[in-house]
């Protein structure tokens, strides 16, 4: 489910940088006839270049915000599973006598680190899509955005998990 909507943000996300290339060829064709013109007339459609071109900018910074931020996720991720087997595994060795209790702690400090690092990624993924919905202009549906509260209660139950 969140590969799929990951997969559905990045389409999104590609439409509107070939928007944005669009514009800019749209924008070279107006410059051209802004050359025909003079005073007054070119200023403002300078201005109004410059401001589609600012808009542009702000978008794909925003969408590279987002889709790096995916991956450095999907990173804690499986850094996250790396840590917890890690702390199973030592736990496991605690019981059995082969480890001491020193290394469960570290185990499991080294979990907690982790979890917090895929939280963190998490909140980040969240603040990187209204940037970017923000830049776009809004309109984005409701539905196509993760309940809020279906995300906090996954990261309880992975905070618990440990």
């Amino acid at each position: 489910e969140s590969a799929a909507l990951h997969e559905r943000y990045l389409e999104k996300i590609h439409g509107l940088i070939t928007e944005r290339d669009t514009l800019r060829e749209q924008l070279r064709r107006q410059n051209e006839e802004l050359d025909k013109w003079g005073g007054e007339h070119r200023k403002q459609m300078l201005q109004y270049k410059q401001g589609i071109l600012d808009a542009a900018a702000e978008i794909r910074n925003a969408a590279v915000n987002v889709e790096n931020e995916y991956k450095r996720n999907r990173e804690a991720q499986q850094a996250l599973q790396a840590q917890q087997e890690v702390a199973d595994l030592t736990g496991r060795k605690y019981q059995n006598g082969l480890a001491a209790f020193d290394e469960v702690l570290s185990a499991q400090q080294n979990l907690l680190q982790a979890q917090n690092a895929h939280l963190a990624s998490n909140a980040n993924i969240y603040t990187y899509l209204i940037s970017f919905y923000k830049a776009v202009g809004g309109g984005y549906i409701v539905n196509d955005i993760p309940d809020n509260q279906t995300a906090a209660s996954d990261a309880a139950g992975a905070l618990c998990k440990g």
